[in-house]
């Protein structure tokens, strides 16, 4: 645990970050650089954030395996009308 007022380093993005993201997703891209999620978190948002997670999107879709695409869409399509309607329950 850092002391306060010390610089804390972060891992670096691998060079070919990109390219696994895109084709193995968060979970493999966690197992193939042994990263911790919130690293793969912050590399995801340097990349472009939602602009790469389109990219898995299309990869997704171009591959056939566009069913996951759908149960995430509606999955957070759920959420958005869940929270509209009950409200956003995390407090």
């Amino acid at each position: 645990m850092p002391k306060p007022g010390e610089r804390v380093s972060y891992r670096p993005m691998p060079k070919d970050f990109v390219d696994v993201y895109v084709r193995l997703g968060i979970n493999g891209a966690k197992a193939h650089f042994r990263a911790h999620f919130r690293s793969v978190d912050r590399w995801i948002e340097q990349c472009g954030g939602d602009e790469l997670r389109r990219q898995r999107c299309a990869y997704l879709v171009a591959n056939g395996r566009a069913k996951s695409v759908i149960k995430v869409w509606h999955r957070k399509r759920l959420a958005k009308v869940h929270a509209e309607r009950y409200g956003d329950l995390r407090d």
